[in-house]
């Protein structure tokens, strides 16, 4: 059975509002890649109805599987285990397909972790702020409300994660705070929470690990015999917004530097130490 986490529309004066809804995997957390990477997908809820259809529908034609992961399908374990690589190649062209012919649009939010670490390991102490998935994972959606304001989107948009249990949480516990230092513009788009899902269930999420795993080898060591992936995913709309943290870090963290002192920067501060306080209890240190 699989899953459409959300709501599909709903009505304002009459008239149907679609809402855009995100479904974000990550890659690089195995303690051996050099960079970590979220890939979001990004398409309204009545595409995200037909994509779920057809790729479903791509799981159990012959030879069936019942979820995908691309780990296994390019190692042949997993849902994959005794398919000939003929078999492998012809399902993996036809979810590819299936998600290059959705009018989907994918975001990606890059670290190089050797220089991630060195930026942040004599900025902050806390262990959560140094790993890696904590930064990129609200990097990734404010770049999506971003997106979304290029759009002239006036609704909140929808975020779900693949689930992880450890950081994910972890970093959710953070989100009131980064909403208490947006702006009214970008506050407005921005979900009252992000979710977690398993990719087991949510098959969009089985895109989103599709995606995530070749911006993963584009950035290290190359898509090799799967090369021809990008070809059947050419219709895959690719958002300018997709964001290189290894050029783009050092710059974010001057501007905060910068702005600590403006009248505008103090606001900012004094309303995420309000956050913080009413989220854990006690005062900042």
């Amino acid at each position: 059975m699989y899953f459409i986490v959300g709501m599909a529309e709903y009505r304002q004066r009459g008239q149907v509002i679609r809402v855009l809804r995100v479904y974000v995997d990550e890659s690089g957390l195995d303690g051996k890649s050099p960079i970590f990477t979220f890939s979001s997908l990004m398409a309204n809820a009545e595409q995200w109805d037909v994509f779920v259809k057809e790729w479903d529908a791509c799981l159990k034609q012959k030879p069936g599987i019942r979820w995908f992961k691309m780990y296994d399908a390019a190692h042949k374990n997993g849902e994959f285990r005794g398919f000939t690589h003929a078999e492998r190649d012809q399902k993996l062209r036809t979810l590819c397909r299936t998600l290059g012919s959705a009018g989907i649009t994918e975001i990606s939010c890059i670290i190089e972790l050797s220089s991630f670490m060195n930026l942040v390991k004599s900025r902050w102490e806390d262990k959560l702020f140094r790993h890696p998935y904590f930064f990129p994972f609200h990097v990734m959606i404010t770049t999506v409300c971003y997106e979304s304001l290029t759009r002239g989107e006036i609704q909140r948009f929808e975020i779900i994660f693949d689930e992880n249990k450890i950081f994910g949480p972890r970093a959710k516990l953070w989100y009131p705070i980064i909403l208490s230092t947006m702006k009214p513009d970008t506050l407005a788009l921005m979900p009252p929470e992000p979710l977690f899902r398993s990719d087991h269930q949510v098959l969009p999420l089985q895109a989103a690990d599709l995606t995530a795993w070749i911006t993963q080898k584009q950035g290290t060591t190359g898509l090799g015999e799967f090369g021809w992936i990008l070809d059947e995913l050419r219709g895959l709309v690719r958002s300018p917004l997709s964001r290189l943290l290894r050029a783009e870090l050092p710059k974010i963290l001057q501007d905060v530097d910068n702005t600590k002192n403006t009248s505008e920067g103090i606001k900012i501060q004094q309303a995420a130490l309000r956050a913080y306080r009413d989220i854990f209890g006690k005062d900042w240190i």
